[in-house]
């Protein structure tokens, strides 16, 4: 996606198709390869990186429990919050933010909330679901 030099901004969410329920095209940045990855992060982890020991640490807890969900959730935003910072100090690029809303192309810095103990920058118009969901603050 382009767009102007020096400027900050998000990617555009694409809509839903026909018959489809989900939209999967998040980026997300891997803390071990420090690559963009647009398939399924958590399935990435889990299977390239098995052997770094925060993931092993989340492989030992069960699927499903809270503990795991809350772990996998700071691994996941570890990278994006330093690709973040790192967008913000060049002045330009893509953030990534928790919860994208269908509307927003193009965002000012102005319009996101940095969630420290949770590692994840939120967009304003989704602020409410963070503090009512997140697990980790």
């Amino acid at each position: 996606m382009s767009h102007e030099k020096g400027q900050v901004g998000l990617l555009p969410k694409k809509q839903k198709q026909n018959g489809c329920k989900q939209v999967y095209d998040k980026v997300n940045y891997c803390t071990y390869c420090m690559k963009a990855i647009s398939s399924k992060i958590s399935r990435h982890l889990l299977c390239v990186h098995k052997e770094e020991p925060k993931v092993r640490d989340i492989l030992t807890l069960p699927k499903k429990s809270k503990a795991r969900t809350v772990k996998q959730e700071l691994l996941f935003n570890e990278e994006n919050f330093k690709h973040n910072l790192e967008v913000l100090k060049k002045k330009e690029g893509f953030l990534v933010v928790g919860r994208r809303d269908a509307n927003s192309e193009t965002t000012r810095k102005e319009a996101i909330y940095r969630a420290t103990s949770a590692k994840r920058f939120i967009m304003k118009q989704t602020l409410w679901v963070h503090e009512r969901n997140c697990s980790i603050s």
